[in-house]
């Protein structure tokens, strides 16, 4: 997704496969840096432990299970 900040990507972490009922993603995860880190309106910057707290979706926990292994 778009973010509204400067990234340098970094290098790809992980591609996930993930079949819908009725269609196929592909979905590209992106180490990025940015020189900007300060928080806006309606974000906030978790740990991956936080991020248990939250629901995603079937794919985007894919790639967070990804991120966790490594």
């Amino acid at each position: 997704e778009a973010a509204e900040r400067a990234v340098e990507p970094l290098g790809l972490l992980v591609t996930v496969h993930h079949q819908y009922t009725h269609h196929r993603r592909e979905v590209e995860c992106w180490l990025c840096s940015t020189a900007d880190s300060t928080k806006r309106e309606n974000e906030k910057w978790v740990t991956l432990k936080e991020m248990e707290q939250y629901a995603f979706p079937a794919g985007a926990r894919k790639v967070l299970e990804h991120i966790k292994a490594v």
